[in-house]
């Protein structure tokens, strides 16, 4: 990454009017068991240099019900996780490390299990979430905006970030 880069910050500011939850035919909703380190290290990759153990297991945020996995056959082949904000806020969530494998991916996978992350945060009471992307995960962005995220412009260059990303959206890109 380059210096002084940071990752672009998408908030929903509540959990009012979440989409139905669906999974497409063919899949099931499942939570974290034991066994599944594997396959959300397959399914996350380059995303998380530290796998499941480091950064999701051994966390002091970690329970089984938060890591939702979209499975095929039960074989997970999406993952998103409902976490804590660090700072403290216990109203605030956080959508974490969403994944989908390469060979599923354009078939509504992230959206329904970003989808069951904020069902979850609903249930426990959270009042808003937010979460963090890269400019380059395009797709992923655009499941963010259907989902009622909304970008972050608090940070130096993010608005002339944003500008670009909206500019390729407009244009199709990640389609």
């Amino acid at each position: 990454m380059q210096e002084g880069y940071t990752q672009l910050i998408m908030r929903r500011p509540n959990l009012d009017g979440l989409p139905d939850l669906v999974i497409p035919d063919g899949y099931t909703l499942r939570t974290y068991k034991d066994g599944d380190e594997a396959a959300w290290d397959a399914i996350v990759g380059p995303m998380s240099s530290k796998g499941f153990i480091n950064e999701i297991k051994n966390h002091r945020f970690f329970s089984p019900e938060r890591v939702k996995l979209i499975c095929r056959d039960d074989v997970p082949v999406a993952t998103a996780t409902a976490w804590e904000d660090e700072g403290g806020d216990l109203t605030t969530a956080v959508v974490h490390m969403v994944g989908t494998d390469t060979a599923y991916r354009g078939q509504g996978l992230g959206f329904a299990v970003t989808n069951a992350v904020l069902h979850h945060m609903q249930r426990q009471g959270k009042a808003s979430v937010y979460l963090s992307t890269d400019d380059f995960r395009v797709p992923a962005i655009k499941i963010y905006l259907k989902l009622g995220f909304e970008p972050d412009l608090t940070k130096p260059g993010h608005t002339e970030r944003w500008e670009i990303l909206h500019k390729k959206l407009a244009g199709g890109e990640g389609a």
